[in-house]
């Protein structure tokens, strides 16, 4: 019975000893050709398992800093939008220049800046197309007195006077305008304004010529029934007798200077240096600048013996 447990056991250890081999060697087979496959593993390309948890999930120092440039990107956006917000509140609270601005025609501006002193600090719009008010007057003439010949023959040659204004302001700036328009330097509503202008200028100068034409009147020999070349003429007149008047005001002016006293003469001179007004200073000799009458001394009448 012994013999027989023997050999069966014999057996057994020479089968599992055979496969054994058999695995053996297809593992080493296997090995092989992974090995010509992949290429012989690098010991120093090895991962510790601290590196491969700073690549996949990254370092506890890493999270922090991008933790804090997060906070820090918050804050800086609630900072901006709290100045724009603020800034906002503020240009509400700022009246608009042009909203309060007064508009003036083209050929009345030299009239307006002439007339208003250095303290009027209004704002003004310039515009080509204004209306023609003098136009709505000779209407309202013509219906209330017809046969009022003077009256209308005045009124007509304002309109004439004002139409030759307005043509000699629309000529000085048409050449700039142009020009402007072809560099886009001129807003649209500029250029509408002054090509409205223009248009309305053609038909006012037809209504006059209509008008005149209607009633023959006549301006003397030298011009006839042209009404144009005598409101014309008016209209030099006018600018020489400004002229005029301006030329004597200087001449006064310095006369009135040289008569101050040299104290006040340098008052004078130094507050229109620094731009203050010299009315405080001058006194009296500023009065006549401005137009006042200067007394004159009366004359020592001597009894007659």
């Amino acid at each position: 019975m012994d013999d027989i447990i023997d050999s069966v056991l014999d057996g057994d250890d020479e089968i599992s000893e055979a496969e054994l081999l058999e695995e053996i060697a297809q593992e080493t087979k296997i090995q092989q050709e992974t090995l010509l496959a992949n290429g012989p593993e690098v010991p120093g390309m090895a991962l510790s398992p601290f590196q491969e948890t700073i690549l996949t999930t990254g370092s506890g120092v890493a999270n922090a800093t991008l933790l804090c440039l997060f906070v820090l990107f918050l804050i800086r956006g609630i900072q901006l939008l709290y100045n724009a917000m603020t800034k906002m509140s503020a240009l509400q609270e700022i009246k608009s220049v042009l909203s309060e601005a007064k508009t003036v025609a083209a050929h009345k501006v030299r009239d307006v800046f002439y007339k208003n002193s250095g303290e009027n600090s209004e704002n003004h719009i310039i515009t080509y197309c204004a209306p023609f008010e003098l136009r709505y007057e000779y209407e309202d003439l013509l219906e209330t007195e017809p046969h009022n010949k003077e009256k209308l023959k005045k009124m007509l040659v304002l309109r004439a006077k004002e139409f030759m204004k307005r043509t000699r302001i629309i000529d000085q700036d048409r050449t700039g305008m142009m020009k402007s328009f072809q560099m886009d330097m001129v807003p649209m509503k500029v250029w509408k304004d002054f090509q409205q202008a223009q248009a309305e200028l053609e038909s006012e100068s037809r209504l006059i010529i209509f008008e005149n034409q209607r009633h023959q009147f006549s301006y003397g020999k030298n011009f006839k029934n042209n009404i144009f070349m005598f409101a014309d003429s008016e209209l030099q007149e006018e600018r020489r007798r400004g002229e005029r008047y301006r030329t004597l005001r200087a001449k006064r002016d310095q006369r009135a200077e040289a008569r101050a006293p040299k104290k006040l003469r340098n008052a004078a001179k130094a507050s229109n240096s620094s731009g203050e007004s010299t009315e405080s200073l001058t006194g009296p000799p500023v009065a006549s600048k401005m137009g006042g009458v200067r007394r004159r001394r009366p004359k020592k009448r001597f009894t007659r013996k």
